[in-house]
């Protein structure tokens, strides 16, 4: 299935800003798993398996986090947007 990924402000060590990816991932943490294995590491909290605080994540424009998290099923076509909340002053 293909995914959109898309990354909104700064986000240390991604040079990227957009990706479209063709995974075999079901859900959200075995797309990070699979294919944005560097991306997981630097938002998503190694205790908790969940995204750090200062992170969203929205799935067709609707955070995970008021659905299933990072377990939210995945459909051909899905679009992933990935930003920090944090900004500089």
């Amino acid at each position: 299935m293909k995914v959109k990924v898309q990354i909104l402000g700064y986000i240390p060590g991604v040079n990227w800003r957009e990706k479209i990816l063709d995974v075999s991932a079901e859900n959200l943490r075995e797309l990070l798993k699979q294919a944005l294995n560097d991306l997981m590491e630097t938002i998503i909290d190694n205790k908790t398996e969940q995204p750090l605080p200062f992170y969203k994540i929205l799935l067709n424009n609707r955070d995970v986090s008021f659905l299933n998290g990072l377990d939210t099923k995945l459909n051909d076509g899905a679009s992933i947007t990935i930003y920090s909340t944090v900004g500089g002053g």
